[in-house]
Formats: structure tokens, sequence, C-alpha cells
């Protein structure tokens, strides 16, 4: 069986495809040929100096033209999705450094097309969904670029994309084309899928004109390795003709969310705990602001019913940094934390037992190249484990996690 719930990830990933756009018209092509020795980054700046040209809003269409599955023509993973009806619009405005992103996707058998929409700045990325939820987080940049427009044309994968991206000259539709050629990987939490995605730039333009994707998605038994090639369409747009509220994130129905979510005192029997909405350590650490907490009855496995993260309060759409998951006594038990396969029980790391009112903690350090930790938090009814996401940050250190841990209280 192949697994679904990647296609839309994936698709995402194909649309890294563009349509002509010559020196004085879109969708007019030149004849410019390629500088020799011309790197990845000095393509990337030629396509922002292209895109801040003229001051004009840069329309891009996204078509998607054929999808190539080999000898199975509706796999199993795309028996309700329509790869080749996924068509997405950008609309890039260089001189305020923002994108507003519109993806329409098909559904077989759905009655309407489901359409979510995006503002992108370099401060966050602002999302509705095609059920009209509200989201935003840090803005995607990769392959070693950092502009948000850039990262928008080449189509990023996501924020654990792994690649590399060299240049090479090709040819589009017969005509001389600088080809970006990118290979990598693209992790999510449960697999990874390989990639191949050659994006097609017109040197009199530069500005991506085509793209072809080659991916494989694994599946229990076999994977299905397929392709797609699309194309951008391009128009240059005067920004008078938008709405003064364009890129904005309200124009697409953007409502900032309540960061405590759905969180409740108790659930299940148990005591819900947090740091506040905001958290000043005393000595070590930055401060925090909470980014979402929800409440969620009777779920096992993995058995917590409330989840927090927390943020770096200086930069609100940036990734998470402490995380807290909270069991009721009798879930946690169910894990078996004292078992083999858990990473507190990994070898080489350390554990201390901490005091605190009115329960105990251990605190972990895990084998790492940077300064790890992860803690157990025991109260009455409920136990929290307490966490950081992956990498460095200020909470890198064992007095910062014994802050936190001692900074635990009921939520009210």
């Amino acid at each position: 069986m192949i697994r679904a719930a990647l296609v839309g990830l994936t698709l995402t990933l194909v649309a890294a495809s563009a349509g002509g756009c010559g020196d004085d018209k879109p969708g007019e092509r030149g004849s410019a040929t390629i500088p020799a020795g011309l790197t990845r980054d000095e393509v990337y700046g030629r396509m922002e100096a292209a895109l801040d040209a003229d001051g004009d809003i840069v329309h891009v269409s996204v078509v998607v033209e054929e999808v190539d599955f080999g000898d199975d023509p509706t796999p199993e993973a795309f028996a309700y999705f329509d790869p080749e009806e996924y068509a997405e619009q950008l609309w890039l405005n260089a001189r305020d450094e923002v994108v507003r992103v519109e993806t329409r996707t098909r559904y077989r058998n759905a009655e309407e097309d489901r359409v979510s929409k995006a503002i992108v700045r370099t401060d966050g990325t602002f999302r509705v969904d095609g059920e009209g939820e509200s989201n935003s987080v840090e803005s995607l940049s990769c392959r070693g670029s950092e502009s948000p427009l850039v990262a928008q044309l080449m189509r990023c994968g996501n924020y654990l994309e792994e690649s590399t991206t060299s240049v090479e000259s090709g040819e589009y539709d017969g005509r001389t084309a600088i080809v970006l050629v990118t290979e990598g990987e693209l992790p999510s939490h449960d697999w990874t899928s390989p990639f191949e995605n050659r994006l097609y730039i017109d040197p009199s333009s530069n500005l991506p004109v085509a793209a072809d994707m080659r991916t494989s998605l694994p599946g229990d038994s076999t994977e299905l390795n397929y392709r797609v090639q699309s194309r951008y369409d391009i128009e240059l747009l005067d920004p008078s003709s938008l709405p003064g509220d364009f890129f904005e994130p309200s124009s697409i129905g953007y409502v900032e969310r309540d960061p405590r979510g759905d969180l409740t005192a108790t659930i299940d029997g148990m005591r819900v705990y947090w740091l506040g909405e905001r958290y000043t350590p005393a000595a070590s650490g930055a401060p925090l602001a909470l980014q979402l907490g929800t409440s969620s009855p009777g779920r096992f496995p993995p058995g917590y019913r409330a989840t927090l993260t927390y943020g770096l309060a200086d930069d609100p759409y940036g990734p998470p940094v402490i995380s807290l998951q909270e069991f009721p006594v009798d879930a946690w038990s169910q894990l078996r934390p004292d078992s083999g396969g858990h990473m507190w029980n990994s070898a080489g790391a350390a554990r201390e037992e901490i005091e605190i009112p009115y329960g105990r903690a251990t605190l972990f350090r895990l084998p790492s190249s940077y300064e790890r930790y992860l803690a157990h938090v025991y109260f009455e009814s409920t136990v929290i484990l307490l966490g950081e996401h992956d990498e460095p940050s200020p909470y890198a250190s064992r007095e910062a996690f014994v802050e936190l841990i001692k900074a635990l209280r009921p939520y009210e």
C-alpha cells in the first residue's frame, strides 16, 4: 500500500514549475546566452533582480502539463486526489517582499475544489486552509536562498528538506535555458521521499519557465515512482490594479488564533499544567511565548491528553522551542517509560532527580552534538514530558531546564 498522506506535501513540492517570460512581455522568451561559470547564488540574484525590475507584480499561474505514473495509470495513493488538476497562483510583490499564494486541489467525486490561501512575508507565513482554518508559521526558505519570493518560485518541499542544488545548461521547448538541478530527500516524521527537481529558467527574463519533478512515495511492499511536468504562465500587473489590502493576511480570511486553543484546566481527570502565556526565566534561557495549547480527551496511543508548544517571544512566527506533552498517570505507565526504545534510555543518557514543590522530576541529558535535555515531571494526576525541538536553543543548558521544570503551574 502506498502512503497517501504524503501526496499533498509532494504535490506542493512538485509544483516547482514556471511559465515563459521574455525581455519585453510575459510569455515572450528571448535568446540570451548563459554566462560561463554561472553559480547557483548568481542565479538566485538574477531571479530577485528580475522580480524587482519594474515595480510590477509578477503573477504566476502554475499549470500541470503531464503526470506519468509508469505502468499504473491510477495508483492507490491518488485514488481520491487528481494531480493533473492541481493548480496554483502566485502574486509576487518584490517591493514589499511579500507573496500571495492560492492553491486549488481537486478531489475525485468531490462537489467542489478545495482552495487554500497564504500570505508569505519575511516575518512569517499566514495561511487559511481549504476548510477556512487559520494558522501561521515561520516563512520557508531553502536551497541556499534567503528570499521568500525565490523560495516560492522554487517551491521548496518543507522545513526538513535535505538537498543540494547545482546549475546546468539545458533546453526547454527548443530554447536555451538555465537549469537549477536539485537532488535530495524530503523527510517527514514517518518516512523519507527522495526527489529530483529540474527548474528551467529563461536566461533573458531570468524567471522560470518549466519544471520536471521526479519522486517516489514509499509503501508497505512497493514504492511508486512518478514524474510531474509543469510550466508557469506569467503576466506582469500594475500594483494599482489590485485591491489595496491584497497582500494583507485579512484579505484571505486569516484570523489570529488564540494561542490557548482549546486548553482546559482538567481533562479525563488529569490536571493540566503550563508555563503561562509568556515565560521569562530568572537566570538562564530566553523569554518564551505560548504558540498553541490543545486538550484532547480519551486518545491512546500515544496517550497524552494535552500538548503545549512555546517559541521565542521575540520571534512570534518562528519554530517551536519547548514542548509539553501531558499524560494521565495510567496512560504514562502504559508507555513503559523504563523500557528500551525511548531516547531517555539510550546509551550515554544521564539522569538526575530534581526536587520540586508538590511533585518530583527526572532530568535527562541526552547524547547529542549539543547540550540537550529532556525531563519527566510527575504531579499527582499528571506526568509531563518536557522537551525541546531537536536543535540548539537558549534552553540547551541544565540551568535553563531546571528553571522550566520549577516554573510549571496549573492551568486556570
